[in-house]
């Protein structure tokens, strides 16, 4: 039966659905993996990319003390990713699609979520099903894309100068190179 809300559905934006939600949730695992590896202290079960960096996770208290005098340039450049995304923010965020990435999220992850050929003029935004057209949505999940291959990127230039850096105080000259064996003359790894 049709219903005439020319929705499409397609495996191919199920999995594009699913790629937007598993980017953005990498954020949240991100913040994680910074309290338990910089020792942040947050309380695991309230940690998030957007207040991780601040004292108590309340913006108004300022930024943690060690966040703000780190030399640790990758992590500053994670703190100002997170500014991409704070959709909540004092001001408006620097990245001016984070409050629709956020709102489709939201759709997706909590109520309904659709992608249609011709939108509905009557929609808003208090709605319970979020419509969007197949381009645009297409358009925000590149987006979000980018930004979660930004912050991996980051997080991998963290982790390496921060033990560098630990490598550094505890007196280490070099860090042993891993050798790889060769199996036989046919199979080099």
């Amino acid at each position: 039966m049709d219903t005439l809300d020319y929705a499409d559905y397609s495996l191919s934006l199920e999995k594009t659905k699913i790629a937007f939600r598993m980017c953005y949730s990498l954020f949240d695992k991100i913040s994680y993996l910074l309290n338990l590896y910089l020792k942040i202290g947050h309380d695991q079960n309230s940690v998030n990319f957007r207040t991780i960096w601040y004292v108590k996770g309340d913006k108004k208290r300022g930024l943690k003390k060690e966040l703000s005098i780190t030399k640790n340039w990758p992590l500053r450049g994670l703190f100002w990713l997170s500014k991409d995304l704070d959709e909540k923010g004092f001001d408006s965020p620097i990245e001016p699609e984070s409050k629709e990435i956020a709102t489709i999220r939201n759709y997706l992850e909590h109520k309904s979520f659709k992608i249609v050929d011709i939108l509905d003029p009557s929609w808003t935004i208090g709605s319970e099903t979020y419509e969007i057209g197949r381009s645009r949505f297409y358009e925000k999940t590149l987006k979000i894309l980018k930004l979660s291959r930004s912050a991996l990127m980051y997080l991998s230039f963290l982790i390496y100068t921060e033990e560098r850096e630990r490598g550094k105080s505890r007196g280490d000259q070099f860090v042993m190179p891993i050798e790889f064996i060769k199996i036989n003359d046919r199979d080099k790894i």
